[in-house]
């Protein structure tokens, strides 16, 4: 159970700072890069949107991968994959589907607070640069990332070590509040941040429901999936207006 997890707070402090020196090799890397292509990262560089992508979500899997190794666990054991993992994965995917619309509303009433405060809107980081990347493998790419690859990063994080650690600490009431307003903080967008709260709590309850992380995963994965190819069909819209 969540509960046994064996992560202890001076192990998770040491992940995190395993992070932030993964994160901080990436952004100088990056650095390098822009020195020697004159490209910022996310800017026209195929090659700096993928390092872009992997900066944070990169430095996570790889930072996770030495932690579990540090304390002779494998994923499966870890997180739970194999907990009723059919069971897992249909509930995230149904969780996900009914959070939808839910999630929408919530968007659309937090835009239409900020319009009335003057308050500018913009999209979040990753859904520009997947707008202004033009169709073929870059795209192809950065959609699947975001659809696998960043699910499993941050959940793993957030929903898989910082949720259970702080909670086994002590401090429950933190544990679900805190990851999950620190997700919400991590994609910078102050229009997003109310629904993307509550989509945390509805991952933290899905890894409590099922002790299989996939669920997360999952539902996760589904929320992602749907906003892509809302980005997507609205594209094909205009340009068929035109």
């Amino acid at each position: 159970m969540l509960s046994e997890k064996p992560w202890t707070l001076e192990a998770m402090i040491r992940l995190l700072l395993g992070i932030f020196v993964c994160v901080s090799a990436a952004m100088l890397l990056a650095g390098l890069m822009q020195s020697v292509t004159g490209k910022k990262v996310g800017e026209d560089s195929p090659l700096a949107m993928v390092l872009g992508t992997l900066i944070l979500d990169g430095s996570i899997l790889l930072a996770l991968g030495f932690f579990l190794w540090s304390q002779g666990m494998s994923w499966p054991q870890a997180f739970g994959f194999r907990n009723r993992p059919g069971y897992a994965l249909a509930l995230g995917l149904v969780t996900a589907l009914v959070f939808l619309p839910v999630g929408s509303m919530l968007q659309y009433a937090c835009q239409l607070i900020l319009h009335s405060l003057r308050i500018g809107i913009s999209e979040q980081q990753a859904v520009e640069i997947l707008r202004k990347t033009q169709p073929g493998w870059l795209r192809i790419y950065l959609s699947v990332f975001a659809v696998v690859v960043a699910p499993v990063a941050e959940e793993t994080l957030f929903r898989g070590i910082l949720y259970p650690t702080i909670k086994r600490s002590g401090f429950p009431r933190a544990a679900l509040w805190g990851t999950a307003l620190f997700f919400a903080l991590i994609h910078r967008n102050l229009a997003d941040f109310v629904p993307l709260t509550v989509l945390a709590l509805m991952l933290t309850w899905l890894y409590e429901r099922t002790d299989n992380l996939l669920a997360s995963i999952a539902a996760h994965g589904t929320f992602n999936a749907a906003n892509v190819i809302y980005l997507f069909a609205s594209e094909h819209a205009q340009h068929a207006l035109r």
